[in-house]
């Protein structure tokens, strides 16, 4: 062992600085041998045992062997300056012990919570609304005269008037055929047809002799207004026309 000459401290005989001050201990003597026992080597008296000092404490804790900053020697557990060059060790860290090297650390697995979505909604359709279209309907039949006598007329907003034809089952609304409109007369099945549009129209249904009013021979398939009393004439057949 060697003695410190600045603290007496004792040390390796190997360390070359003082473990508890620094201090180089050179090469020097080891120190004088120690009494045996609890007799002290004046008077043989024996002495009481002395309690061995605590370890210095520093910065580095025991566990693991202090690693010096400067020559990068490692020095033991509690050592205050480094064995090899004296170095202050009291700000080194200690190397980690073997019980506590390769232990895996558990990391729990971060927790992202599904984002919430809400159903979709059907958009709001409202039910389609019916439209509605006024139908004009006549206030009441016209008359219709022909050779003197009065036809029968429907109630309807649309009237045809032409001839029947048994043989075909065709039926006009206002057949001229007892009055003599046959088809030597020039009357067609569908000869003229009335409409109420606020007032009675007459038009031509492109009939083989066509239809006149006042004299003037109508353009197929056109209405033209009808005045109450007004003589129309459908082949060589003519009828009076009363609005009601």
């Amino acid at each position: 062992m060697k003695q410190c000459p600045t603290c007496k401290n004792m040390n390796e005989d190997a360390a070359m600085f003082c473990d508890n001050c620094g201090s180089p201990l050179g090469a020097g003597a080891p120190p004088p041998p120690q009494p045996m026992g609890n007799v002290s080597p004046a008077g043989g008296m024996p002495m009481a045992p002395q309690p061995s000092a605590p370890p210095p404490m520093g910065a580095a804790s025991a566990g693991g062997s202090i690693t010096c900053p400067q020559c990068n020697t490692s020095n033991m557990p509690g050592t205050l300056y480094c064995d090899n060059c004296g170095a202050d060790l009291r700000s080194a860290s200690a190397a980690p012990s073997a019980a506590g090297m390769g232990q895996p650390q558990y990391t729990p697995p971060a927790y992202n919570p599904p984002a919430y979505a809400p159903p979709a909604q059907p958009a709001y359709t409202p039910p389609a609304q019916p439209q509605y279209t006024p139908q004009s309907f006549a206030p009441s039949p016209p008359r219709i005269m022909a050779g003197g006598q009065s036809l029968m007329v429907p109630q309807k907003s649309e009237i045809i008037i032409g001839r029947s034809d048994v043989a075909s089952g065709w039926a006009a609304d206002v057949d001229l055929t007892p009055a003599g409109g046959t088809a030597d007369q020039g009357v067609s099945r569908r000869h003229a047809k009335l409409t109420w549009q606020g007032q009675w129209m007459i038009e031509d249904m492109d009939s083989v002799n066509g239809t006149y009013l006042r004299g003037q021979k109508l353009v197929p398939l056109q209405k033209t207004a009808l005045n109450n009393g007004e003589v129309v004439q459908l082949g060589r057949i003519q009828v009076t026309f009363y609005a009601s």
